[in-house]
């Protein structure tokens, strides 16, 4: 009899120890992957459940007793399950919480999603034994037909930052008149390098995108998760006549963005070679094994990063960091790895 009334204590006790104590390994870690729940996690979670339910024979767990006066929530649990991660999308402050405002929030959603929502259609389903049998199909039709409606289309935002920040009466951070023909709905432009020579502006900056993939591998004979982190990465270049009068005035005059001296249009550089005269791609690849999850993190970038626009010995031309091709499949290593 004394002894269940420790269960459930110590299930959560032991919940808590695994995802606060990380000695040196995330404690995201243990629920990372579907066995961890169920090798790590489930033991714990059964101690809870056993804990607050207690045995027939016996009275009710102190802890159950004290929980059974939230017995009225549980009509709103699907409700909490349902919206907590729309709630926390739609949270105002991005990456901090207030708990107990949450909380209020989440569960005021789910009061009023019940009520108006869900408990009417209880109350539909239960009164239409045979017309819910259409709803599966009704459903799947939806679903099927929601497929083939178009992408909605909207213009690429270039940037959460501000298009003008006037930090003081000289000085202003301006978004540059610069366009790509060539960029897709999700690439933007970064990394601008410019160069004035004989009244023209120089150009080079870098066309960027991320994609993730995550799926199943094998890695030195293991089986593993790969994660992939793939950065599409492309130096474009551009030039255009410039008024020195005008960049002199620029950017004080006027509207900043409105009497730009210059508007440089941007095409990918498909010139660059390597000593061999093969193009400068595939790319050696970052990798980073984690042994406690059968993980590798693979950080993949397609091309030249960074470029800068300088002059050499009369010659306008662009330096840039990259990651060296690979060699008949192959990558140098150094001493660093």
């Amino acid at each position: 009899r004394l002894a269940i009334q420790f269960v459930a204590p110590l299930g959560y006790l032991a919940l808590i120890l695994v995802f606060s104590v990380s000695d040196g390994v995330s404690p995201s870690v243990w629920g990372y992957k579907l066995t961890a729940r169920l090798s790590v996690l489930l033991p714990f979670q059964a101690m809870v459940l056993f804990g607050l339910a207690g045995l027939p024979s016996l009275p009710l767990p102190v802890l159950g007793w004290a929980f059974q006066k939230f017995d009225f929530l549980e009509k709103y649990s699907y409700a909490v399950y349902v919206f907590q991660f729309i709630c926390y999308g739609v949270w105002p402050q991005v990456g901090r919480v207030n708990m107990l405002l949450f909380l209020a929030f989440v569960y005021g959603n789910a009061v009023v999603m019940a009520i108006c929502v869900q408990q009417p259609i209880q109350k539909w389903w239960g009164a239409h034994p045979r017309g819910r049998i259409c709803v599966p199909f009704i459903m799947a039709a939806l679903l099927v037909g929601c497929s083939y409606l178009p992408d909605p289309s909207h213009p690429k935002p270039l940037s959460a930052i501000p298009e003008v920040v006037q930090l003081d009466d000289r000085m202003f951070d301006v978004r540059l008149a610069l366009t790509d023909e060539g960029a897709s709905d999700e690439d933007v432009v970064i990394n601008p390098s410019l160069l004035i020579q004989d009244n023209e502006i120089f150009v080079a900056a870098r066309r960027h995108r991320v994609e993730s993939k995550r799926y199943n591998g094998e890695w030195n004979g293991t089986t593993a998760i790969i994660e992939e982190h793939i950065w599409h990465s492309q130096i474009v270049l551009g030039q255009s006549a410039l008024s020195l009068q005008a960049w002199m005035e620029w950017p004080t005059s006027a509207q900043p963005l409105d009497s730009s001296p210059f508007s440089v249009s941007l095409d990918a550089w498909s010139g660059l070679r390597t000593t061999s005269g093969d193009t400068w791609t595939e790319l050696c690849d970052k990798e980073e094994w984690v042994p406690v999850n059968n993980t590798l993190i693979r950080h993949v970038v397609t091309g030249p990063e960074d470029p800068k626009v300088v002059l050499s010995n009369g010659s306008v031309v662009v330096a840039f960091d990259s990651l060296p091709p690979q060699a008949n499949g192959e990558c140098r290593v150094n001493a660093r790895g």
